[in-house]
């Protein structure tokens, strides 16, 4: 996702049965929480996080809290289908 290393550590399916991965991507100084949805047929789903083009965004959504190294290693979905993350900022 940024020319560096990308982990994924957990998985979900949502209520329309998209594909959520939730990790980390790096850029090789800094690693960032990460999640990224597929549609139903594994295709990364565009409409979500739609941003300009070129821009880290349609169908990812990355987080940067520390500058340093932030990880997802847990995913879930409320009951209204929020997404809820675990993970680590170093």
């Amino acid at each position: 996702l940024q020319n560096g290393q990308d982990n994924g550590y957990a998985i979900k399916l949502d209520a329309q049965q998209n594909i959520l991965l939730a990790g980390s991507t790096s850029n090789g100084v800094q690693t960032d929480f990460a999640i990224v949805r597929f549609t139903p047929a594994g295709i990364l789903d565009e409409d979500f996080n739609p941003v300009p083009p070129n821009v880290i965004g349609n169908g990812v959504v990355r987080t940067v809290i520390s500058g340093r190294e932030d990880v997802i290693f847990g995913l879930a979905l409320d009951g209204n289908q929020n997404i809820v993350v675990t993970g680590y900022s170093n």
